[in-house]
């Protein structure tokens, strides 16, 4: 279901959609630079009313400024919603770009197109793109798909962002035994023996302990930032005991306990976050 981008007076509260995703509850309704984190969205076709579900409030408005609006044009996508703590807005579609803003969980997003890996959001002024892990990829089954040639090569060369590959390969290991001190991914391993072995299946060498990991491999990064394949460290008053590899929609694969043995879990599972480090180049 595409939804159609207007401008006008009529301000809709879409607050209260409950578990309802938003492509399938608003259409004709353009979120862009109207659309704010309360969820109100401004539109001049009263029309529009009539295709709004769950709406808590309706209040008229006056004739935005065209100056405000600027040139939003009638252009076709659908609506998202942020599922990270805070997803980063980069200003071209890969991970080196600069980060143009911050937008946070739960805000809802206009998607125009997705561009390999990441999508191209709008949201009140903000125009950039977001990466895939940390939107709402149920509503965007119908949004516009374009490889580029160097995505195209790079996959070819099986040298696409590893990360997903990494957590596929790990998910393998999943009920396996936690074993102190183990380096065995089907016998048993302990935290950062698992997230040792696993990695060394991609040729990249990591040292022994959480606390080595952290402190001699890869490069670190906000957890706004967040990619699959990241080593999250865990601890307490700074002091690291423990490594979990970030599988993506708020969710670590990790071996755990004694008690859980290799897991899922979720990204917030009890101990601070002290770090995180990607090891992928």
């Amino acid at each position: 279901m595409t939804i159609k981008q207007f401008m006008g007076i009529t301000v809709l509260s879409v607050v209260g959609l409950g578990s309802s995703t938003y492509g399938n509850t608003i259409e004709n309704v353009a979120p862009q630079q109207v659309m704010t984190q309360e969820g109100f969205v401004l539109t001049r076709d009263a029309k529009v009313l009539g295709n709004i579900a769950n709406v808590s409030a309706v209040i008229s408005a006056p004739l935005i400024d065209e100056d405000i609006v600027g040139d939003m044009s009638n252009q076709e996508g659908l609506v998202s919603r942020v599922i990270v703590d805070e997803a980063t807005v980069r200003r071209e579609p890969n991970p080196e770009s600069d980060i143009v803003n911050f937008i946070a969980k739960d805000v809802p997003v206009f998607v125009t197109e997705r561009i390999d890996n990441w999508y191209h959001i709008q949201i009140e002024g903000i125009d950039g793109y977001i990466y895939k892990e940390q939107l709402n990829e149920e509503t965007l089954n119908l949004i516009p798909y374009i490889k580029t040639k160097e995505e195209e090569e790079v996959k070819v060369k099986a040298e696409d962002y590893l990360g997903e590959e990494v957590i596929s390969y790990a998910k393998q290991f999943l009920g396996n035994p936690y074993v102190y001190g183990g380096n065995s991914l089907t016998r048993g391993a302990d935290c950062s023996g698992f997230v040792q072995q696993v990695y060394k299946n991609f040729d990249i060498d990591l040292q022994r302990s959480s606390r080595s990991q952290f402190s001699s491999n890869g490069v670190k990064v906000s957890k706004s930032d967040l990619l699959p394949g990241d080593l999250v460290f865990y601890g307490f008053n700074g002091n690291i005991d423990h490594v979990a590899i970030y599988v993506g929609n708020g969710s670590i694969i990790h071996a755990s306990t004694p008690k859980t043995g290799i897991t899922m879990g979720e990204l917030n599972y009890g101990k601070p976050i002290i770090g995180i480090k990607r090891v992928i180049k």
